[in-house]
């Protein structure tokens, strides 16, 4: 863009120059001159706001199209050298502040970044007027105290935002009208939900949410994302899962680990093609039923602790689909339960697509399955 206004410039200039002395105009020597010294101030005016420190030079802090520093202050506006602009704004006292650097004077309220971190708005609600006017293809927020955040907020970014970051200890989601944001592609989230909320989007590609809350459910469909390819609810509190939340025919990595789930409905972990399922770290006493594991895809069952067998019934079926299990810090019980590991002549065994290593709870180590199975088969 700068370029092209000085290229037009100059050859204003240019053009303008050779009138000057051209014979067709050169009728009297005052207009010369004065035509002449317009060109001249014309140049000058154009170099004043089109100089190094504007264009070659626009990731440099408080460089055009950004306002003055001191306006902004201790917010920071920069520019990239394709003219996007980022503004970030750390350690604001209040709400009042944010509003302040939103009244300087912008040239332009297109925005490539937004970043607000640390800041202490604990006075009041981050209300939607403060951004209207401006747009953001992408928005971080985290560790700023914030108690609430009004419907619409960046209501006016619907069309451009893509990827949207927000960590606080609100109880409600952010974007609350997400399915108005064509174009947003990740989500990451990490609020105090006292229980899981309804969500719907056409765009969104991946979401990371993060439930601050305690014995957070997840009902019948309150997830409503086609396009999703990866997801991540782990270290959220959840304690049940309810059946038609993972149907996203594009869903290749799920992630549940870190919370409290016991067991699942037959009609919960059922896939069209998951790569990766991450179900370590809960309170699972057996592999739970699922389907639509993809070839060499892994399922994660390690250290839930309470997990003492691996039934035929749901973990054979994932081996015959060639399908990993790694199952690590798990105590198996010490018996015959996995007997059908073996193969008929009783030799060989299943497990070289499980990894497990065993805490067998009995008054003799075992070093692996193979050994229990000598033991008790």
């Amino acid at each position: 863009m700068a370029l092209s206004v000085r290229r037009r410039v100059n050859t204003i200039g240019i053009e303008l120059l050779r009138g000057a002395i051209s014979p067709s105009s050169a009728q009297k020597g005052s207009a010369k001159i004065s035509l002449l010294f317009q060109l001249s101030l014309l140049l000058l005016s154009v170099a004043a706001t089109s100089s190094g420190a504007a264009f070659d030079f626009p990731g440099k802090v408080g460089a055009w199209p950004c306002p003055p520093e001191d306006e902004l202050v201790p917010c920071t506006c920069y520019a990239d050298d394709d003219l996007n602009l980022f503004l970030g704004c750390q350690e604001l006292e209040s709400i009042s502040d944010l509003k302040a650097v939103f009244t300087a004077s912008f040239q332009f309220k297109k925005f490539f970044r937004l970043q607000i971190n640390d800041c202490n708005f604990t006075e009041g609600t981050l209300t939607k007027d403060i951004f209207e006017g401006f747009t953001f293809r992408e928005v971080i927020m985290f560790n700023n105290k914030l108690n609430e955040v009004e419907v619409g907020i960046f209501s006016d970014s619907v069309q451009d935002l893509t990827f949207f970051e927000f960590s606080d200890p609100i109880p409600s989601f952010p974007l609350s009208n997400l399915e108005s944001f064509k174009e947003l592609r990740e989500l990451v989230v990490d609020i105090n939900c006292d229980q899981f909320p309804t969500l719907t989007s056409d765009s969104v590609l991946s979401f990371s949410l993060h439930c601050g809350g305690t014995n957070v459910t997840m009902e019948t469909s309150q997830l409503n994302m086609n396009a999703l390819t990866t997801l991540h609810l782990h270290d959220s509190n959840l304690i049940s899962i309810g059946p038609e939340n993972f149907e996203s025919q594009s869903l290749n990595i799920l992630t549940l680990n870190g919370n409290y789930l016991e067991e699942f409905d037959p009609e919960v972990l059922k896939f069209s093609s998951l790569l990766k399922l991450d179900l370590s770290d809960n309170l699972l006493t057996d592999m739970p039923f699922i389907t639509g594991m993809a070839p060499k895809g892994t399922v994660r069952i390690a250290d839930n602790k309470n997990l003492k067998q691996l039934s035929l019934d749901t973990t054979m079926p994932l081996l015959d689909a060639d399908v990993t299990i790694h199952a690590e810090g798990v105590s198996l019980s010490c018996d015959c339960n996995l007997r059908w590991l073996l193969d008929t002549d009783g030799t060989d065994l299943l497990i070289n697509k499980i990894t497990v290593n065993v805490d067998c709870e009995h008054e003799e180590d075992f070093s692996d399955i193979r050994d229990i199975l000598d033991k008790f088969c």
